[in-house]
């Protein structure tokens, strides 16, 4: 009967361990979605900042060509 509640006692503490495991895997899981969730939103903020700087450098391109032709 004392190796039955060794046992019990054995695997209580086991199933613990696991727990407290998953527990702090899940933590980490969360930190690590948390940091890629911010490093895509500055890559997407880095990206739209680009590309409004691109639209306006073809803007004034294209208003330079305008005055051009309109000159002629």
């Amino acid at each position: 009967m004392d190796s039955a509640s060794n046992y019990m006692e054995r695997a209580k503490a086991l199933r613990e361990e696991y727990e407290l495991r998953l527990k702090e895997i899940d933590k980490e899981a969360q930190e690590i979605l948390s940091e890629a969730r911010k490093k895509a939103l500055n890559n997407e903020n880095q990206i739209v900042a680009a590309a409004k700087e691109e639209a306006a450098r073809i803007v004034g391109r294209a208003k330079a060509e305008m005055k051009k032709g309109n000159r002629r």
